[in-house]
């Protein structure tokens, strides 16, 4: 009975996980209504396909270890053959010489360029190393890493089972990473550069969605950077394999073999430190081609003098009121999984019109805060068990010293967790907010605008940064001076992109505005020469050119056609008000110069 349930509970998981992710559509990124796809870029075929072999073959390795074991295998049998070496003991020395050369050259490689390998490499060659020089000395000794014995034939016994689950569990797994990755993208339209990432938990996710209506999501990654933002789009390679694949695609494009994309990195760097990477891309060339094509026609109206020209446009002859600009934010929030009733989402996004933004303490975080006092709890609970069940004491003795201890352990764990629910950082389109509220307490608030950020800068030490956790450091300016720091808030790195963006989007506001009040200034200059009669009329226009026309007419004997007056009459009031105009318009310019210099 437990063999069966070892084995089908995975296999049932497995179908439902193709179930779940086949009829899902092929992402859901929410566009402005103004907005349309470009171009798109996803992940090259070649990371999908090897992610999901190495998961195959550990899924196959777990598949193998069963039917081996079925058919009378084991491991690591001693003295069953000669001492001494046979052919497969030479071929191991040889893998390790060729291993132990690898990691040499390695080491040495890095020791040239000044940096040191990553933990992962030099844990992965150490356990090489012992593994290969065991079993040579094993097998040297006459002992059988491998050995079958048909009378010991296990069958389908409990470990089996075990190891077939396991098996289908990591099947189960392939499927969700595959379709995980199929759905990462990068996504060009015609107002903005976005790369979106969702980590969803598989099945269980979507039942959670259908009992309480929204999704249950580990991580949602949302960055996007407008188009007049983009300062940089590059493209690398930063691994052999990145190299050499690119390589090999180039190579069948001589020979006529068209149809496969390159891989690579791509970088699109902006005005806010913002930075939009996308690893193992398809086609990074015609992506980066795309984005800065599209870069270049924007910019191309977005001059200086389209500017001011647009401006008027609107804003005096076409009466229009200037369209509020919405910041493009990152959605990047961390969620606690499967205890997300108890955290909330992580930052927390308000669709109001400051478009404001709520960052807590991160949910693994308050968790190591609170373990001290979960340990306490639920070593009270065992003690309190174990003198139960021995009769120690007396129950009502029991009860009488459980009780409180067990209160109090409930009430540190409420403590803590209330402490840091309440620790909010607030960034709003104008100030940046540090709420502070004990519990039981006053409420200590302090705020900045965004004029005054000077610096943001983020910390995060070593296991921080395997928690995806750390601290946000924001540098004002002013008399008062002081820094705002974001302690232990998710994301840090993003955050700070996300700061930076919207000190960026401010400071544009600021010189839109000032560039308005400047038109408006204007514009009731022009009304107070209209009350006094300093305008070049039409009337006049009109009057002057009658006056010209007849004292013209006088000195000829025909009389002048009434067709051609019109006419010259309609020429010459549209190049006085084009002129007029082009005098103001280099009024403006000239204006804006000396109030920029006077502010230099």
């Amino acid at each position: 009975m437990l063999t069966s349930l070892l084995i089908i509970v995975p296999a049932i998981l497995l179908v439902l996980t193709l179930l779940s992710r086949i009829g899902e559509e092929h992402g859901d990124i929410a566009y402005e209504p103004d907005e349309h796809v470009i171009y798109a870029a996803y992940r090259h075929w070649t990371v999908i396909f090897f992610r999901c072999l190495l998961i195959a073959m550990v899924a196959a390795l777990f598949f193998a270890a069963a039917a081996y074991r079925a058919v009378g295998g084991s491991m690591v049998v001693d003295a069953i053959a000669p001492r001494g070496n046979d052919l497969f003991n030479y071929m191991l020395i040889v893998v390790f010489l060729i291993i132990l050369g690898v990691g040499g050259q390695q080491a040495y490689s890095a020791r040239k360029k000044k940096h040191k390998l990553p933990m992962w490499e030099r844990m992965l060659f150490y356990i090489l190393f012992a593994a290969l020089l065991f079993t040579i000395a094993f097998r040297y000794d006459g002992g059988r890493i491998f050995n079958i014995d048909r009378a010991s034939a296990a069958g389908l016994d409990v470990l089996n089972g075990l190891l077939i689950g396991m098996g289908l569990l990591l099947c189960a797994f392939g499927v969700y990473t595959y379709f995980d990755l199929r759905d990462d993208s990068l996504v060009l339209t015609n107002l903005r550069v976005l790369r979106r990432e969702v980590q969803e938990i598989p099945i269980l996710g979507d039942v959670f969605a259908l009992i309480f209506r929204r999704p249950i999501v580990i991580r949602e990654y949302v960055q996007q950077v407008v188009l007049e933002d983009i300062q940089q789009v590059n493209v690398k390679q930063e691994s052999y394999f990145e190299f050499y694949l690119w390589k090999f695609f180039e190579f069948l494009e001589r020979f006529g073999v068209k149809g496969y994309q390159r891989y690579g990195t791509i970088v699109v760097q902006s005005l806010s430190f913002v930075a939009i990477r996308f690893d193992d891309a398809s086609g990074p060339v015609e992506m980066q081609k795309k984005i800065l094509n599209r870069v270049q026609d924007v910019n191309r109206n977005e001059t200086p003098d389209m500017l001011l020209r647009r401006t008027l446009e609107e804003q005096v002859w076409g009466q229009k009121t200037p369209a509020h600009r919405k910041i493009r934010r990152h959605n990047i929030q961390q969620t606690a999984g499967l205890f997300s009733w108890l955290f909330p989402p992580n930052p927390e996004y308000q669709n109001d019109a400051k478009q404001t933004i709520i960052w807590r303490p991160s949910w693994v975080f308050i968790f190591w805060r609170m373990l001290r006092a979960i340990l306490t709890l639920v070593g009270v609970l065992v003690a309190a068990a174990v003198v139960s069940a021995y009769s120690l004491i007396d129950g009502a003795l029991l009860m009488a010293l459980a009780i409180p201890l067990i209160a109090g352990s409930c009430f540190w764990m409420w403590w803590i967790y209330d402490t840091y629910q309440h620790d909010r950082y607030i960034l709003t389109d104008e100030r940046i907010i540090d709420e502070d509220k004990s519990p039981f307490g006053p409420t200590n608030r302090r705020e900045a605008e965004l004029r005054s950020i000077q610096n943001v800068l983020f910390e995060e030490g070593f296991v921080e940064g395997l928690l995806n956790y750390g601290d946000v450091i924001i540098r004002t300016g002013g008399a008062g001076g002081g820094d705002f720091t974001f302690y232990h808030i998710p994301s840090p790195r993003e955050v700070q992109a996300q700061i930076n963006t919207y000190v960026v989007d401010f400071r544009r506001r600021e010189q839109e505005k000032n560039r308005r009040q400047t038109i408006q200034a204007l514009t009731q200059y022009h009304i107070l020469q209209d009350k006094h009669d300093e305008l070049f009329r039409t009337e006049r226009v009109d009057q002057m050119i009658g006056t010209t026309m007849r004292n013209v007419t006088s000195t000829i004997s025909t009389q002048p056609d009434e067709a051609a007056t019109r006419e010259v009459l309609s020429a010459a009031r549209a190049e006085a008000k084009a002129s007029a105009r082009r005098e103001l318009y280099a009024f403006v310019r000239r204006f804006l110069r000396r109030q920029s210099r006077g502010r230099a």
